[in-house]
């Protein structure tokens, strides 16, 4: 009889907006601000989706950052890269599929990347589903 070991996350759906909008719980759950998810499909080549978000300090910034790492890596969902983590003002995690940005409030109004990519749909993370959530959309 096969098991299913509650402790073991599911594998991960290859969607990418499923996996952005994780990216984006996982960071309200950590209580990062302006949290946003951008289709960037569209409009470069190199991902589907960015998620934007902000940190109040090094430490949220990392913590957040390492959150989403350990919990996709749970998953089976690898980085293929990681920046910025020493100095804790943006950090860029790489997932091929789905770019998470985390920012501190200073260096996000600085390099504006919601202004530079204003024309990407914005997808209501909040609303959509993620790993958890089967096939439905939240209510």
């Amino acid at each position: 009889m096969n098991r299913v070991d509650p402790a073991v996350p599911a594998p991960a759906p290859t969607d990418p907006k499923r996996l952005a909008v994780e990216c984006a719980r996982i960071a309200d759950k950590l209580r990062a601000e302006r949290i946003r998810v951008l289709e960037m499909g569209p409009l470069i080549e190199i991902t589907d989706y960015f998620v934007l978000a902000s940190g109040n300090n090094r430490r949220q910034i990392r913590a957040i950052t390492e959150e989403i790492v350990t919990q996709m890596k749970a998953r089976g969902i690898h980085r293929h890269n990681l920046d910025g983590l020493d100095t804790g003002v943006w950090v860029l995690t790489d997932f091929s599929t789905v770019v998470v940005h985390v920012f501190n409030e200073e260096a996000r109004d600085y390099y504006d990347l919601d202004g530079l990519w204003a024309d990407a749909v914005e997808v209501d993370w909040a609303q959509e589903p993620g790993f958890d959530d089967g096939d439905a959309p939240a209510p």
